[in-house]
């Protein structure tokens, strides 16, 4: 079949070939992974465990591509509990590859947190969260939070004490119940906040 150019400045000249870029694409295994964010820094080796109901998946990647794992995804650490903690990622979504395993369409992911941590607990009173990003003109004050204590995943041998969090509340992220999210960290860096806190606030002009 031949096509004819439609440009401006040629409409009749035919196109006798053509050059077309295909890309390259190899079979391979892959082991599959899960990334984790907010780790704490100084976090022992075996703190944590994984295991995959899949650990490897059959993929199509492209040939120039550099990937060793097929990742299913993010685990942030604010999401881990002490024990066992479950979550499922869909096989779809893994980006970078194909996966041909047609079977397998989703992966579920158990993280274990070592019997070596438990929940610690420390009261926040609201005087205790800094407010950030004020708009000028304006005084903001914390009135109601959804939550007494913060929530630590600590090791045993740690006692955590007030001095030892900081909350902070970006008052340019307001979410769409009218609540604002609060940031919690703690200075020991093998322990981890668990959850998601959130503040009301007043916000008054001058």
């Amino acid at each position: 079949m031949i096509y004819k150019l439609t440009s401006r400045t040629d409409t009749s000249t035919p196109i006798k070939n053509v050059n077309v870029t295909l890309p390259v694409l190899k079979v391979t295994k892959l082991p599959v992974a899960v990334e984790f964010e907010e780790q704490p820094s100084d976090l022992d080796d075996g703190i944590i465990s994984v295991k995959y109901s899949e650990n490897n998946l059959n993929v199509a990647v492209l040939d120039s591509a550099d990937i060793q794992s097929a990742v299913l995804g993010k685990i942030n650490f604010s999401d881990l509990y002490t024990g066992d903690n479950t979550f499922t990622f869909d096989t779809a979504n893994i980006q970078g590859v194909t996966v041909l395993d047609e079977n397998i369409k989703q992966i579920t992911v158990e993280v274990t947190v070592s019997s070596d941590y438990e929940v610690k607990y420390v009261k926040i009173d609201n005087g205790d969260i800094k407010l950030e990003n004020i708009t000028d003109g304006y005084t903001a004050s914390v009135s109601d939070t959804d939550f007494s204590n913060a929530w630590i995943i600590a090791p045993k041998s740690y006692t955590p004490d007030a001095a030892d969090i900081e909350v902070k509340c970006d008052l340019s992220k307001q979410e769409k119940s009218g609540k604002y999210p609060l940031t919690i960290t703690v200075s020991n860096n093998q322990s981890w906040i668990y959850g998601a806190y959130n503040a009301t606030v007043d916000i008054t002009v001058k």
